[in-house]
């Protein structure tokens, strides 16, 4: 795994090449990595930019549509075909990722540059032999079996091309003869990759992939995924795919039992804590499938306001901590020190912030990094996954733009707060 500083330093080096602060371009250009890995590390060629010492390109800046359009026409004459997202990641002048929030899709990316949408039942150009050949050369470059990431890096041809030639990653280093298991036992695979293939394929089906897809077309087992990010939806939100709910499969009545199975074993109204620490389902399984914890408590036939604080006592529980500690309290003084969670706090008053502003405080104070960090291991053990932006904004304290002030990157923020073993991998 390349760390943050040697990717950074690469994108220094770009620069002292082109003699300026690097684009993209430049960086495909001239770059040693992959622009992969690039934004998985830093979320946006922005921040790495911005973090290797330049001055970004203005992200509100917007490539107007014929720009792009030009682009990909020039890049299918390159190729002589259709480009695939991948070869406009690897090769093209934009992030395919531009192209699907701008048109919607790959696909009508491709329909409105005038270029036929792309067949994966068509075999391309390159024979069995020569896939075959390259594989088995990245297998003597490479430290064991090669992964399709280390492939689509390093190698002469697109992991798609393996795909549509034999069916899966997996079914061509299969017929190389290399020992598959290398690929998730005696080799270390990484995040990054487990998500690049994932991704791949996404494109492959144009869609969100199945487990069951995975294990027939992909390169490594959905039992990976599960043990890196948690579950398999938790691994497809990490690529900004809408997870196959497990509510829609939970059965209500399923749900509802645990419920009253929790109540009897503590002989009292469970809370959303008792469900992510011993329930049989996530706590966003109930969010998704009734709206709220709330709501599953009271179709369970629980009142969920019985025993409710009154946000006088809340407040006046801020006001107590703020005499003892001299100091504005903070998320992590009242995880200490209160008989009250943070969560009822954020619940009650919409925001942390708007709860300091009730009790008399400046809302506007600056959180510390470990404030910070706190909020980030509390919300995945809340949501029983890693959260994203998206739900640090619906469900945290802070807002996203804060981290990225404080650590460069929401990437650089998750790392730092679930490095060292904190980090469910």
């Amino acid at each position: 795994m390349y760390s943050d500083e040697e990717l950074l330093e690469d994108i220094r080096a770009v620069a002292n090449v082109v003699d300026r602060s690097p684009s993209l371009q430049d960086y495909r250009d001239h770059g040693e990595y992959s622009v992969t890995t690039i934004y998985r590390r830093f979320d946006s060629w922005q921040n790495a930019v911005a973090r290797a010492g330049f001055e970004p390109r203005d992200p509100n800046t917007r490539t107007p549509n014929a720009d792009l359009i030009d682009a990909l026409q020039e890049l299918a004459d390159e190729l002589g075909e259709s480009p695939t997202t991948h070869q406009m990641d690897e090769h093209g002048r934009y992030w395919s990722k531009v192209y699907r929030d701008r048109f919607g899709s790959w696909g009508d990316a491709l329909d409105a540059a005038g270029l036929d949408p792309i067949d994966h039942n068509v075999s391309r150009r390159v024979s069995d032999e020569d896939l075959l050949d390259e594989l088995e050369r990245l297998d003597n470059a490479v430290d064991g079996t090669p992964t399709s990431t280390q492939m689509k890096e390093k190698g002469a041809y697109s992991p798609d091309t393996y795909w549509r030639h034999f069916g899966s990653w997996r079914a061509a280093v299969d017929e190389v003869g290399l020992a598959a298991a290398d690929l998730e036992v005696a080799r270390d695979v990484t995040n990054e990759e487990l998500l690049d293939e994932l991704e791949r394929l996404a494109d492959a089906v144009d869609g969100t992939p199945t487990s069951a897809q995975m294990i027939s077309k992909g390169a490594y087992n959905p039992e990976t995924y599960r043990k890196y990010f948690g579950s398999w939806n938790a691994a497809l939100e990490a690529i900004g795919h809408e997870p196959h709910h497990q509510s829609a499969r939970v059965a209500g009545d399923e749900l509802l039992a645990d419920i009253q199975r929790l109540s009897e074993e503590f002989d009292r109204r469970p809370t959303a804590t008792d469900i992510i620490e011993h329930g049989n389902h996530g706590i966003a399984t109930y969010q998704r499938r009734f709206g709220s914890w709330s709501a599953a408590l009271e179709e369970a036939g629980f009142d969920p306001d019985a025993d409710r604080v009154s946000d006088e006592e809340l407040l006046d529980d801020l006001q107590r901590l703020h005499e003892e500690l001299d100091k504005v309290p903070s998320i992590l003084d009242v995880e200490a020190e209160s008989a009250h969670s943070p969560t009822t706090y954020q619940n009650r008053f919409g925001s942390w912030s708007a709860a300091l502003d009730a009790a008399g405080f400046d809302p506007d104070r600056e959180p510390t990094d470990e404030e910070l960090l706190a909020e980030l291991r509390r919300l995945r053990d809340e949501l029983d996954k890693e959260p994203s932006m998206r739900d640090m904004t619906e469900h945290g304290a802070y807002g996203s733009t804060t981290y990225t002030r404080h650590f460069g990157s929401w990437s650089n923020a998750k790392d730092a707060a679930f490095e060292d073993g904190a980090r469910e991998e």
